[in-house]
């Protein structure tokens, strides 16, 4: 019996432990009281901040209803005057500034003060001025319809990804009308950006298919390529690399409170909880250029050649389905990306050994949707570029493994060329470069970023080198190869004159050297 009602105590502890429960407090042990008697003090305590916030709020009502009729018709007036001539409204704000900017530069007779009124920031500044002014107005009248310019929504979402209840305090505290917690709430879970799987990224491929098809009075396939990376994510927001802007927060993250739980619990974390650090992005790319953003798949750093496949193979279906002809695969040349190209090519290999062209089935792989027709693989030439940048700076001088690049004559090349150039353009009074220090001498930040490496190969960098040479060498401006106009015989030429000389020289002498010596 003892056992039975020992068991029952366990299973119906936490109805016995619930402050409302009906269960005599004399039937409960000591450590139970305790229990019972801090949740009834914590229960009190949020009881009592919620009456004082009751009371703050019946107090403000009350001084809003106490407001004379006069102070209210007033401001309604405002409102109404402020709603009827914005133009007006805004030339006095800017008076009134431009009244402040003459009285703090009363000695300063060279100031423009046309040019500095129409600055961005001074008609951002009026814009935010003018509209908290217009909500100010709208809350003493009593009511609600605010309206917010998007810098505000951004510093009012940027202070709400803190935590609500340093918003709550920072809005509080605030001279303009912040919008409320339950408003950015809303937004936040409007931008929520989840996984991949979602059909509806292909309805604007699909009605651009539409447009086209009417305009031409006939069906219109759109062709192109698909394009694949992965990227990093930043915390559980989710940012565009292009101008570093906020454009969605993930919900495929790690959950601290489920996991502090679980292990409380003695139970174990499944791996579904491991936190999401990288995500694929698909896009497609059509052959006028016009790209389309298709659908993307977090990873916890555990992405392979097998799950990349069934990627593919779901993008290629879609696309095909809404009527997209898919002929190219590109992403760049990393290791799950070279197993799933492996797997596209039925494992085999790439490498060649009889020649500089590969096999046409190295380079291509049937498409699921119709076997008869063929996607060709590519590997970005932006990650190529990076590639053989960073080779370069590998690169040592007397090198003669796969680390050294080598000229014919044996010479190493490395980016000595580049700093010597760099420096060479420091002394000049105006730089013919874009060479930077990133450029020269990059970071582990700068070996990913596209733009130092485009620089280290953009025709101003060579044409900089290029002269540097041919001054060195003593040739003439007439002599010089250059893209547009070198020729010989009024035929254009392969290689410089000096260049030509040379080689026929080293042939020369190479074949008096192996010649077999008259003697007679």
């Amino acid at each position: 019996m003892k056992e039975q009602q020992e068991e029952r105590r366990k299973r119906n502890s936490a109805l016995r432990l619930d402050p409302s429960s009906t269960v005599p407090k004399t039937h409960l042990t000591s450590d139970e009281l305790k229990t019972v008697t801090k949740k009834m003090n914590t229960g009190r305590k949020a009881a009592k901040a919620m009456i004082a916030r009751l009371r703050k709020k019946l107090v403000e009502t009350e001084q809003l209803l106490n407001a004379s009729e006069e102070v209210v018709k007033t401001m309604q007036a405002a409102v109404d005057e402020a709603n009827a001539r914005p133009k007006e409204f805004r030339e006095s704000l800017k008076e009134s500034l431009e009244e402040m900017i003459r009285e703090q530069a009363k000695d300063d007779d060279e100031l423009d003060f046309s040019e500095l009124m129409s600055e961005q920031t001074t008609n951002e500044l009026l814009d935010f001025i003018q509209q908290a002014m217009k909500n100010h107005s709208i809350k003493a009248v009593g009511k609600n319809n605010f309206e917010y310019s998007p810098k505000l929504m951004g510093l009012a979402m940027s202070q709400y990804l803190r935590g609500p209840t340093a918003y709550m305090h920072w809005r509080e505290e605030s001279p303009v009308i912040i919008p409320h917690p339950d408003t950015m709430r809303h937004k936040k879970e409007k931008m929520n950006v989840r996984d991949g799987d979602c059909v509806a990224q292909y309805e604007r491929i699909s009605l651009d298919l539409n447009v086209l098809e009417s305009s031409a009075k006939k069906w219109s396939n759109l062709q192109g390529e698909v394009i694949m990376d992965e990227m990093h994510l930043q915390g559980d927001v989710i940012l565009n690399s292009s101008g570093n802007r906020t454009i969605g927060f993930s919900n495929d993250f790690v959950c601290r409170k489920k996991i502090l739980k679980s292990l409380l619990d003695q139970n174990e974390v499944p791996n579904h909880h491991l936190p999401a650090v990288k995500v694929n992005q698909w896009m497609f790319r059509s052959v006028n250029g016009v790209v389309y953003l298709l659908e993307f798949w977090y990873n916890p750093e555990l992405l392979n050649g097998n799950e990349l496949l069934m990627q593919f193979g779901q993008i290629v279906m879609r696309l095909e389905m809404v009527g997209v002809r898919v002929i190219g695969l590109v992403s760049d040349a990393g290791s799950n990306n070279s197993r799933m190209f492996r797997l596209l090519r039925s494992r085999l290999e790439v490498g060649n050994k009889e020649g500089a062209w590969l096999p046409i089935d190295r380079i291509r792989t049937p498409n699921i949707y119709d076997r008869s027709r063929h996607i060709y693989l590519f590997n970005c030439t932006t990650h190529g570029l990076k590639a053989t940048r960073n080779q370069l700076y590998g690169s040592y001088s007397g090198g003669k493994g796969c680390k050294a690049f080598l000229s014919i004559d044996g010479f190493g090349i490395h980016n000595a060329i580049l700093k010597e150039s760099y420096e060479r353009d420091k002394r000049r009074a105006s730089k013919r470069t874009r060479l930077d220090e990133a450029s020269i001498d990059p970071d582990s930040w700068s070996k990913m970023n596209v733009s130092p490496a485009m620089i280290a190969s953009e025709f101003k960098t060579l044409a900089e080198i290029s002269e540097h040479l041919y001054s060195e060498l003593a040739i003439t401006s007439q002599q010089r190869l250059t893209p547009d106009r070198f020729k010989i015989d009024g035929k254009k030429g392969r290689h410089h004159p000096v260049i030509i000389s040379s080689n026929e020289a080293r042939s020369k002498s190479t074949a008096a050297s192996s010649s077999p010596v008259d003697q007679h």
